[in-house]
């Protein structure tokens, strides 16, 4: 056989018996819970424009790519928040999904959002990914991605 051929085998092997990677059929439900709490948590402090309370669930090299694709560092989106430069009136979560990897967790959700951005009212729905990291037994935010939602 190919050697090109067996790489891909041996490195799903590899990745198949890492001692430090656990699927999603491997979540602990108290991982799940918490997981699925910080994302309440936070669901809760951006309706209600709290920066403040956000801040704690973020890694200090937090990076959000908001629906117009622009990159902000925790600081730029706290920032965005506390001049009401981003400003919520409903911020409500649906759809959810998460899969919990060891001491990662990746979050899918459904947003459905009322305020305004700048000076433009901002995408009623959006799919929103995050990814939390588990330190000291605590789970952050480390990134976040939201897109658009196109109406049909």
């Amino acid at each position: 056989m190919p050697i090109r051929t067996l790489v891909p085998v041996f490195a799903a092997i590899a990745l198949g018996c890492a001692p430090g990677i656990q699927r999603p059929a491997e979540t602990t439900s108290s991982d799940d819970a918490a997981v699925r709490q910080v994302e309440a948590e936070v669901a809760s402090a951006t309706e209600r424009n709290d920066a403040d309370a956000l801040a704690p669930y973020m890694v200090s090299d937090f990076t959000f790519v908001n629906p117009a694709g622009l990159l902000l560092t925790k600081d730029g989106f706290l920032d965005a928040m506390r001049t009401g430069r981003l400003h919520n009136t409903m911020y409500k979560v649906d759809e959810m999904s998460v899969r919990i990897y060891g001491t990662a967790a990746v979050v899918t959700y459904r947003s459905t959002v009322a305020g305004t951005a700048g000076m433009q009212a901002v995408a009623p729905q959006r799919r929103r990914t995050t990814m939390l990291i588990k330190r000291d037994g605590k789970w952050l935010i480390v990134a976040q991605q939201s897109t658009p939602m196109l109406s049909r």
